[in-house]
């Protein structure tokens, strides 16, 4: 039985349980933390701001790596319902200050719950 873990509120912190944890918690267990089911805080917030730069191409991505990989669809509601509930453990970086150098996780503010 999975024990569920409190959340901290940046997604820098979190580690494989927390992520496993943040995909139970919002129903989706069935589909995308099967995907993500390896991924620290770091890689999730990576695969969020992939998400963020092209939507439609990731979307396409993952729902053909589920269906390849596990065999299983991946419902828009789930995407849809990731990347809204994503969103509050998703460090705030002024893009004038981030680079492709810059770490993320350097200097980072967490939205306010």
């Amino acid at each position: 039985m999975f024990c569920y873990r409190k959340l901290p509120h940046c997604i820098n912190q979190w580690t494989h349980d927390h992520v496993k944890s943040f995909f139970i918690s919002i129903g989706l267990e069935n589909t995308l933390l099967i995907l993500c089911i390896r991924m620290d805080g770091h890689g999730l917030l990576h695969l969020y701001e992939m998400c963020m730069i092209n939507r439609e191409s990731m979307f396409q991505s993952l729902k053909v790596e589920l269906t390849e990989e596990h065999h299983k669809l991946l419902p828009i509601a789930d995407y849809v319902t990731f990347l809204n509930k994503i969103k509050i453990y998703v460090p705030i970086i002024p893009i004038k200050f981030r680079t492709a150098q810059s770490d993320p996780v350097s200097s980072v503010v967490c939205n306010v719950m």
